[in-house]
Formats: structure tokens, sequence, C-alpha cells
């Protein structure tokens, strides 16, 4: 038995696996044994012992066929904000086959008269555990911007596509956010249109143009959390709809939008988005007061 399911192999599947060796058997072990250089009786440590088993790599190549059937991935816990307060979804493990421990446990059943026996599958560890989600320190809102737009134009669909790639981003302690590393260029591939954006001084389409608005705003949310804001570059003309002084602008692979998360707790960025205005709301634990 493989994990879950019933499997067969017969002697020819197997034969090509098998390995030996000539290895030092332990001073009063019993077995068979092969004279070695340093002749003695049965158990003196010049004897050798011969040691069959099967090839682990060879073993994983039986087992692959199978894989899909028995492995699961490992969930990491989740993060999220429902109805304003911060949920944790628990982590997973994950089954994976183990060609090493298969490989162990399949000779075994070789050697057993009735030829049956299981090999069990090995834990796979999530990258974020539960526990380890519960210790981050994301429990509270520590700051929220919003900033408008009209209805309906392209550059909306720029700026919703960056909101969702952005939800649920999470930035752990001493680590530096980068706005670019996260959405990546933008491209029409990705679902991004041509919108005006400014080249020289000038707004001309292209593709991804508007996305500073969601830029300024996760840089007003950044502000007021108090986090360090380490690398911004404001438009070359001022827009209304932002706040005077407190604007950024993005382009790739630069000017880019950096902060630094400078506390021992994780915060997590959450988006949302009406046909109007664009929300960046940032949650951790609240150390300080911005005004």
């Amino acid at each position: 038995r493989l994990g879950p399911i019933q499997v067969t192999f017969t002697g020819a599947d197997l034969a090509p696996l098998v390995r030996s060796s000539l290895e030092p058997e332990p001073p009063g072990a019993g077995g068979a044994s092969v004279p070695g250089n340093g002749g003695g009786r049965h158990g003196d440590p010049g004897e050798m012992t011969l040691v069959v088993s099967l090839r682990p790599r060879e073993v994983a190549n039986l087992l692959a066929p199978y894989r899909d059937q028995v492995e699961t991935e490992a969930t990491s816990a989740g993060i999220d904000v429902i109805d304003g307060r911060v949920r944790i979804s628990p982590s997973r493990l994950g089954k994976r086959i183990d060609a090493a421990l298969a490989a162990r446990r399949l000779a075994g059943i070789a050697r057993k008269p009735q030829r049956t026996g299981k090999i069990p599958l090995a834990e796979q560890e999530p990258d974020l555990t539960t526990a380890e989600a519960r210790g981050l320190g994301v429990k509270e809102q520590v700051s929220t911007f919003t900033t408008y737009h009209s209805c309906c134009e392209p550059r909306v669909t720029n700026i919703h596509l960056g909101a969702d790639e952005l939800d649920g981003t999470l930035v752990m302690p001493g680590e530096t956010f980068s706005l670019n590393a996260v959405l990546g260029e933008r491209t029409i591939d990705k679902g991004y249109v041509p919108a005006p954006g400014i080249l020289n001084g000038v707004l001309v389409p292209s593709v991804g143009g508007g996305i500073s608005q969601l830029t300024t705003t996760v840089f007003n949310a950044a502000f007021f959390g108090g986090y360090p804001i380490t690398d911004w570059k404001a438009h070359s003309y001022y827009f209304s709809r932002y706040p005077l002084g407190r604007e950024a602008t993005l382009s790739w692979p630069a000017p880019d939008l950096k902060f630094v998360n400078d506390t021992e707790h994780a915060l997590l960025i959450k988006t949302s988005y009406t046909e109007v205005s664009i929300t960046i709301s940032i949650y951790s634990t609240k150390i300080r007061q911005v005004v």
C-alpha cells in the first residue's frame, strides 16, 4: 500500500532497482558473512556482510506515476481581513513520496513471506504554519487611505488590476516593500491597457497608465503607518486628486515605490475599490500614531 492507494509490483519491476554491497559486520551480529582481509571467526570486526537494498533514485522513478494520486501540497496559513477583523485560516501539512524511505520499506516488504506492506508518505511542512501566522502580530488596522478618480476610464482597469495583485501582500519585519517587485512589469499579456501616462512632461498613452493612482494611495497608507519611505518620485506635475506633497509615480523598472517595515511585526496590505475610488489599508500591530 502506497499512502492511501493499493499498488502491485512484480519481481521484474524490482530487479533493476536492486543494489548490493559488502559492509563490515558489527561485532556479535548474526547472519551470513564473507571473510574479509582480517579473517577471524564469525562476528569478528574483520568479517563482512552482504547488504541488499533498492536504489532510491530508481524507486522514485518507479513510484512517479502514482504521485498525482497520493501526494498533496502543503497549505500555508492564510491571513485575511473579514468584516474588518483579521482572520487566520489554518495551515495543512502536505504528503509526498520520500524516495529513501520508500526504498527501505519496499525492500523490507520484498523480504516478507506475504510480500505485502505499507509505504508511508513523508510529511511536508507549509511555508507558514498556523502558529507562525499567529505570531506575526497582524491583528488590527494600522492605517488606511483612499483616493478618488473618474468612473469607467481605461486607467481604472489598470488601477484595479494592480490592486488585485497587491491585495494580501505580507511584508515581514525588517523587509523592504517594493511596489514594482509585487506588480512586475505592466504588460498587455497581464491585462493592462493603454491609458494616459506622463512621458517627458506630456500625457501620452502607455500600457499600465494610471497605475500611479495606486502608487500614491500606497504611499499615503505607508506614510500614515509611520513606515520609512526610502524610494519614491513625485509626478512631473501636480494632480489635484492627490494630497499636495504626498504623491508618487511608478514606472518600469523605475521609478519605484519602496518603504521599510521597521517594526517587529509583519504587516498585511489589503486593497479595495469602487468605480470611483481605490483604498489601501495596512494591518499589523499599531505601535505609533502619525499626525
